[in-house]
């Protein structure tokens, strides 16, 4: 039943907090049951069977309601057939109205019945929603929990629902994971069906946060964001998402023998974090997590001198090429699975949305090492900076999936320094001698060894195409020759003389006319008859596409035709190498002919000929429609992107994406 704790529970949880100190909550505390101090007056308390299964639903494989799961009252059936991924099979828990407004749930749970458990472990997943099924329940410290596998066993789930709220469609989605290492690994149903079932056995909704220890000193003027479930250790340690500093705070400049080889170095600097789990200890040491972001601001001035001689000075960033952040790494947690302790970033901008530091420069995504003290460097002036940065916890690397299950999932960083070091430039001067009207091509500063990224000029001439930079001119031809200099191309130091360097233009002398590719052929780029050409429906240039673990077999008379003989190896992966100069258009469009097979006809759209580079946009369309039926056959599907998506290798190519079988007939490409 739903009830209300009386005055004498929350009078126990009151002295609990007297004897215990700081409320249990924070990431210092238990990690396990973090956010649960134990029910208090006001919390909402659902026990009662019938009730609890009012609110659960069974959503099966990928949101399927008919496929591996059914709820039988307050208890979730799996049984997920063998051969297929069991990673999605699953069931909703929707929040009742009365749950609107509270802090926190907590859902207790139990394994009620074990039938077949190929790997010995009933391991259960979180998420936000069903699809897209990346979206993980992250932060809170185990967004797995693995069973073992004997009936009774007991779990308990904390999930915080204040803001920011990872669960924003009060609704949380439980789901079977068949994937870790070790103790941590889930049943696979490769090796038989799965088959449990666990029973819910009550939901504690948390009215509100106990009242912080360190509330007195959680300032407004001194703090941008008082965080009063964030209370660790002493009172005030962790009261605010934000670091000013301390008496060690200082930027200094350091002279070197010439003016190239000044640095700044700022000491002990302020950051700020938000997001999930994010805290910050007093002496500006941050606790992370995946969703964590942590920031810092490049500095604009600098104290020079001292007392009344003191004064300010100006700081540009600009007229520095790098930064080297000097960094200590300290208590690592991993929950699910323990297989890395290594902090796993994404370099972001101030603005903490956009990539920062992404065309040529190792890239966004860059590892931090593991525990101790080292140091990382990049550049301060690239093309998505914006005088400062963000470090983002990179949460793929560090999710529970077999092979990048590689990062940490919290730790503490402590920036102890930031240096500021400048580097070797070069102006980069744009010539057009085949259009000499063209010929005033703005200048630009680069950084010898790196490239120039977006700023990358691409003049246009009417009835010509641009087809790129090149670093010579042969006056024989009267064109360019070369190396070919695109956006991520480094600058060579054996380019620049008298520091500068010359890129010409080159032209196609005349505009690329649309291409138009009917019926074309496909390459088999993987797979035992993943990809084979086969004939249906009085048509030979149909291809298989299916999943590596699909059985295809078992589709003995889908649509009329027989699968039975084809065998089960290998993903579908198919490509067509597109003509050079399509690159040098704007869009393609795929027109093609589908029929889903069994499961999802979802595939991986990509551009390269082995099919495994993502393309840039639209990456996983359903090829024949989210409202396909099986054996149903749909002509005239078109799919468009930018051309410029397939031009990493230059081809249009695919794969299955998730579980499932479709076949498919290319039928024309278009290129305009």
């Amino acid at each position: 039943m739903i009830k209300k704790n009386l005055w004498i529970v929350a009078l126990i949880a009151i002295f609990a907090i007297t004897f215990m100190g700081c409320p249990d909550g924070g990431v210092g505390g238990d990690l396990k049951n973090a956010g649960e101090a134990g029910a208090a007056e006001g919390d909402l308390v659902i026990e009662d069977a019938e009730e609890i299964a009012a609110l659960l639903t069974a959503v099966g494989y990928y949101g399927s309601a008919t496929t591996g799961m059914t709820v039988d009252g307050n208890i979730a059936k799996f049984d997920i057939p063998s051969g297929g991924s069991s990673d999605n099979f699953g069931f909703e828990i929707k929040f009742p109205e009365e749950a609107e407004g509270f802090s926190g749930l907590n859902v207790h749970f139990k394994l009620a019945s074990v039938g077949n458990l190929p790997g010995g472990k009933a391991k259960i997943g979180f998420k936000s929603q069903i699809n897209p099924s990346t979206v993980d329940v992250t932060p809170y410290p185990d967004h797995e929990v693995v069973f073992s596998g004997t009936v009774g066993d007991e779990q308990k789930q904390f999930f915080s629902l204040k803001s920011p709220n990872k669960l924003p469609n009060k609704v949380v989605y439980f789901n079977h994971n068949k994937y870790g290492d070790g103790d941590k690994k889930g049943a696979d149903p490769a090796g038989g069906n799965v088959t449990y079932s666990l029973e819910i056995t009550q939901l504690h909704f948390v009215a509100k946060a106990a009242e912080p220890c360190c509330k007195e000193k959680c300032v407004k003027a001194n703090c941008k964001d008082c965080s009063e479930d964030k209370c660790e250790g002493k009172c005030g340690e962790v009261c605010c998402l934000n670091f000013n500093g301390t008496d060690a705070t200082k930027i200094e400049f350091v002279k070197g023998a010439t003016p190239a080889d000044d640095k700044i170095i700022h000491h002990n600097p302020p950051v700020s974090a938000k997001e999930g789990g994010a805290a910050i200890k007093a002496d500006g040491t941050v606790t992370m997590n995946n969703y964590s972001l942590l920031f810092y601001k490049f500095p604009t001035s600098r104290t020079e001198g001292e007392g009344k001689k003191a004064k300010e000075v100006e700081v540009n960033y600009m007229d520095y090429d790098y930064v080297e952040i000097f960094y200590t790494l300290s208590n690592i947690v991993n929950n699910a699975p323990a297989d890395g302790t290594n902090f796993k970033v994404q370099l972001r901008n101030f603005g903490g949305a956009d990539a920062y530091g992404t065309s040529g420069r190792g890239g966004s995504y860059q590892d931090f090492g593991t525990v101790g003290s080292r140091s990382h460097k990049f550049q301060t002036w690239d093309d998505n900076g914006t005088g400062g940065f963000a470090i983002r916890m990179n949460s793929y690397d560090t999710k529970p999936n077999a092979g990048d299950g590689t990062g940490a999932e919290f730790i503490d960083i402590k920036i102890n320094k930031i240096e500021f070091t400048k580097g070797t430039r070069a102006t980069v001067d744009f010539f057009t001698p085949q259009t000499p009207s063209l010929n005033n091509v703005k200048s630009l500063e680069v950084l010898v060894g790196s490239p120039i990224g977006t700023r990358i000029p691409a003049p246009k001439n009417p009835g010509w195409t641009f087809t790129g930079w090149k670093t010579g001119w042969d006056v024989g031809t009267g064109k360019p020759n070369g190396t070919t200099v695109g956006a991520a191309t480094n600058i060579e130091s054996s380019w620049v003389t008298g520091g500068k360097v010359k890129l010409y233009a080159e032209w196609l002398t005349g505009a690329v006319d649309p291409i138009t590719i009917d019926n074309p052929v496909f390459t088999i780029a993987e797979g035992s008859n993943g990809g084979t050409k086969i004939t249906y429906d009085g048509k030979n240039d149909w291809m298989l596409i299916h999943s590596a673990a699909y059985d295809i077999s078992s589709l003995t008379s889908v649509g009329g035709a027989d699968f039975s003989s084809y065998s089960t190896a290998g993903t579908a992966r198919v490509s067509y190498l597109l003509n050079t100069n399509a690159q040098y258009l704007s869009e393609i469009t795929v027109t093609y002919d589908a029929m889903l097979l069994a499961d999802s006809s979802n595939a991986a759209i990509r551009h390269d000929s082995g099919a495994s580079s993502s393309a840039n946009t639209n990456n996983y369309p359903d090829m024949a429609g989210s409202d396909a039926v099986a054996g149903e056959v749909k002509t005239g599907l078109k799919l468009t992107y930018p051309i410029s998506a397939f031009f990493g290798s230059g081809y249009f190519s695919f794969a299955k994406n998730n579980p499932g079988a479709f076949i498919v007939r290319i039928t024309k490409i278009e290129i305009k």
